[in-house]
């Protein structure tokens, strides 16, 4: 007697079962995988800022007034200085020379208006559709002092090298959700137009230095510097550095916006509530200058008052919370350039009194 053979099969029930079982495993794993990938690019991030801390005390150790954050050509720009002009070329010394210690040429044009910007490169990278560009040859990497020294003598090496200047979770300044410039914007740190664009492909390094300074002003204007002063680690000895394991030397830009705006007169400024590069609000990576690289939390400012500092100028001038500072109080201040600082300012009081001036002449 012939028996008919039947395949074991599947049942729409238990086959739906199945399909249910795969998408909750994929709602499990997914988050956690993308987690993951963050943690990866906040690791690779911190490694390049050590890399970098290590490269600056090499230089330090080095250099004749035992710089650690080197001095590049565009730091020592005035605002009358900068050539050709497209819309603002605030941003040049605003923004722009931040990050040109060290990096690679750009890559795409740094924009600060929607019609043009700067190309920082001895090429030509402008897009003839994206408006008015400027190349600006000084900024090129071959002009950077970092890069020099880290040059290792082989095509390999110098490219791995330049990997360090490279986050991969860069993606720029983020969008202002209040741009005018002033009291009103609250990413004040960088053009609005150049929001959301890696700034490894615009000024050729993704990690800002920590240039706690303030500008003086020519006439009664506010576009034109004529000095600066600063009062981190900027132009100081590296021996003369306080408290240096909290001293911020460096890290990923939107910390320094997320600390608060420039442009406030009175008292502290509150956080910005801005998401960091690795999709923590209020964090991201920052070097100090013991060399050492941690994920940092934005906190509001200490407020300092006359009676704790009465040796201080201007007690504004004091930046610091729990984890960090900014400010190298009681180390004197340093003069980057200008020649009124002397003349101007009262001596008897941080951080004019014996202000440092280690820039070679």
């Amino acid at each position: 007697m012939l028996r008919s053979k039947r395949k074991a099969a599947f049942t729409l029930i238990e086959l739906l079962v199945v399909v249910a079982i795969i998408a909750l495993l994929l709602s499990i794993l997914l988050p956690a995988l993308g987690s993951a990938r963050e943690q990866g690019k906040k690791a690779k991030c911190l490694a390049n800022l050590k890399n970098l801390g290590f490269s600056m005390h090499q230089y330090a150790s080095d250099d004749p007034v035992e710089q650690l954050i080197p001095i590049s050509l565009p730091m020592m720009y005035r605002q009358t200085e900068l050539g050709p002009t497209v819309e603002n070329g605030l941003w040049l010394w605003r923004c722009a020379m931040w990050f040109t210690y060290g990096g690679r040429s750009s890559q795409k044009v740094f924009k600060v208006a929607a019609s043009g910007g700067y190309a920082l490169s001895n090429r030509d990278p402008c897009d003839p559709s994206g408006g008015t560009c400027v190349v600006r040859p000084d900024y090129d990497a071959e002009r950077r002092a970092l890069n020099v020294y880290m040059s290792v003598g082989s095509e390999e090496g110098d490219r791995k090298r330049m990997e360090w200047f490279s986050c991969p979770g860069d993606t720029g300044y983020p969008i202002d959700p209040n741009p005018s410039f002033g009291s009103d914007g609250l990413v004040d740190d960088a053009p609005d137009a150049n929001a959301l664009r890696p700034m490894y492909d615009t000024v050729g390094n993704s990690y800002r230095l920590s240039l706690a300074n303030f500008a003086e002003r020519l006439g009664s204007g506010n576009t034109d510097a004529q000095g600066f002063f600063a009062i981190g680690p900027w132009g100081h000895r590296a021996s003369t550095l306080p408290d240096m394991s909290k001293l911020v030397l460096a890290g990923e830009p939107t910390f320094f916006n997320m600390i608060g705006v420039d442009s406030s007169q009175e008292g502290i400024t509150p956080e910005v509530l801005l998401i960091g590069w690795h999709k923590r609000k209020l964090v991201d990576n920052l070097l100090f200058c013991d060399g050492s690289a941690r994920s940092t939390k934005a906190e509001r400012q200490l407020e300092a008052t006359q009676e704790g500092f009465p040796d201080v100028l201007d007690t504004r001038l004091i930046e610091r919370a729990t984890t960090y500072r900014l400010d190298v109080y009681p180390t004197p201040g340093a003069r980057i350039w200008g020649n009124s600082w002397s003349v101007d300012y009262p001596q008897d009081k941080w951080p004019f009194k014996n202000y440092q001036d280690n820039l070679r002449k």
